[in-house]
């Protein structure tokens, strides 16, 4: 969030009512979301025969995966590993 401030030369206040307003989240949990679909679309699209949740979760920048598949079912109802399988 602070990498953004910078970027979009504004306080983190300011970057915070912005969010609020236009998407009703805080810029993390908008970055948070932004991730988890990026993943889940990764997921839905992948070869399971070679390809692993940690690979995709990893380019995604997650590296607790029990935190991911935590926020990954609440988002989604099925965990990472079940997405991939459908796939």
């Amino acid at each position: 969030v602070k990498d953004l401030c910078k970027v979009a030369d504004v306080s983190e206040r300011t970057l915070q009512r912005v969010f609020k307003h236009y998407y009703d989240v805080s810029p993390k949990q908008f970055i948070k979301s932004q991730r988890l679909y990026g993943l889940h679309q990764n997921l839905r699209i992948a070869d399971p025969a070679v390809s692993r949740v940690d690979m995709l979760a990893h380019y995604w920048g997650y590296w607790h995966l029990g935190q991911l598949a935590k926020d990954y079912r609440h988002f989604f109802g099925e965990l990472p590993s079940e997405t991939l399988n459908r796939s």
